[in-house]
This record gives structure tokens, sequence and C-alpha cells, in this order.
């Protein structure tokens, strides 16, 4: 006897490989922008111990820290939306029926997708204009657009699971 199986288990089903790869994606991209963080903790501590210990800071150690966060926020994003862990209202969601939960998840996952492409083009734009200006930072003088290509997919992955995100609520 074959089981029938409905639209919303083939839409639900974790194993898709849509979804299984873009899961990946954002994992890998997140360990990526959890080692950008270890290197700026190790920027901050070398730069602390380096002006205690009569050595001075690491040149252009603001810099780093400030570049190096931004990369780390955003290569996050996508994880975070996979792993469900955007701050909600929990107080307003224990009143209300599942199905309501599930399509206020699945209409916040779709405005999360659509914020999240515009501001990917926005910061395309902005990468573009750092780059024909030749903008760099103060003391080291990094070149600033190339933090922007990173930046830019990370926000359109967030996006990309964001859309399976909302496919996947249980509506």
């Amino acid at each position: 006897m074959r089981r029938r199986v409905s639209s919303n288990t083939i839409r639900n089903d974790p194993d898709l490989p849509l979804t299984h790869l873009l899961h990946r994606l954002a994992a890998a991209w997140a360990l990526v922008g959890a080692a950008a963080l270890v290197v700026v903790a190790l920027v901050s501590v070398l730069s602390i111990a380096g002006r205690n210990l009569g050595w001075g800071p690491v040149p252009g150690d603001t810099e780093l820290v400030a570049l190096g966060s931004a990369l780390a926020f955003f290569a996050g994003l996508p994880w975070c939306q996979v792993r469900r862990g955007h701050v909600t209202v929990g107080l307003a969601r224990r009143w209300l029926a599942p199905r309501v939960v599930a399509w206020l998840d699945a209409g916040a996952s779709c405005l999360l997708a659509m914020v999240a492409l515009l501001l990917s083009w926005r910061m395309y734009l902005g990468g573009v204009d750092l780059r024909a200006w030749q903008e760099s930072t103060m003391i080291l003088g990094l070149a600033l657009w190339w933090l922007f290509p990173a930046i830019v997919f990370s926000l359109a992955l967030l996006a990309a699971v964001s859309c399976v995100g909302a496919s996947r609520s249980d509506l």
C-alpha cells in the first residue's frame, strides 16, 4: 500500500536539496563570520596587551575591529534565520492559534526576505561607489569596498533562507 504524500509534507521536508544546500551554506558562512570574530578578539587582546606592555597598540586596531565585526554580524544573519533565532514577541503568540502563528511566521519571513533584498541592492550600490571613489581606512589604508561583496552575499543568502523558511512554515 502506497502512502499518500501531500504537498505540505514535501514542502516541509528538511531534506529537499535546495533547503539542505542553503542551510549548509548558511552554516559555513556563519563559520566564516565566527572566524572573523576570533580575529577581532585576537587583535583587541594584542592591542590591549601591547599598550600595557609598552609595545604600543596594533596599528589600525579600531579599523580591523570595525571591518571584522561587520563581516561577523552579516555572516551570522542567515544562520540565525535558519535556526529561527531572531527576536519574536512570545507574549502575543501564547494566545494565538498555532495556524495563526505559522501564518505570522511565514509573513515575517517574507518581509525579512524583501528587506534583505532591498538592503543587498543598496549595499551593492554603496560598494560600487566606494570602489569608484577609492575610499579607504584612515590608518591602514585598506580599501573599504572589499567588504561589500561579502555583505551583499550575506543579505542575498538571508533572503533565500527566509524564502525557504516562509515556504516551510506549517500553514
